[in-house]
């Protein structure tokens, strides 16, 4: 088993399923972990498509912890359907979760990781 005594761990989707599984490995690793999810249970109930939103929950983990030492970008989204049947609509809304909202979460969490000259972004 992998150690992260003292690291401070934000999983993003981490209410649930393998975000909250993630979660889970991580803290029994010693990290301590911050969750985001719209979902209940999560630790910060923010929506990661909302570039303000997550700036300030980065921000606020840092303020809190001191440092944010790793990110998790877990949140996605999945709407199955033919390729014939994806509309415009059903195409956005996959791409602003699954890739938009991990880049501005990464984007959020730099600034820390980049002051401390160390973290760890896994996508």
């Amino acid at each position: 088993m992998f150690q992260l005594d003292e690291k401070i761990a934000i999983v993003t989707g981490g209410a649930r399923g393998i975000g909250a599984e993630t979660a889970r490995v991580f803290r029994d690793a010693g990290a301590t972990v911050v969750t985001w999810d719209v979902a209940d249970g999560a630790d910060v109930r923010i929506d990661v498509t909302d570039v303000a939103a997550a700036a300030k929950a980065a921000a606020a983990v840092a303020k809190v912890h001191g440092r944010i030492d790793i990110l998790v970008n877990n949140a996605g989204i999945y709407r199955a359907a033919l390729p014939l049947d994806v509309t415009e609509e059903h195409w956005d809304a996959i791409m602003t979760v699954n890739a938009k909202a991990v880049f501005f979460a990464s984007q959020a969490v730099l600034p820390t990781m980049i002051a401390q000259k160390r973290g760890a972004i896994v996508s």
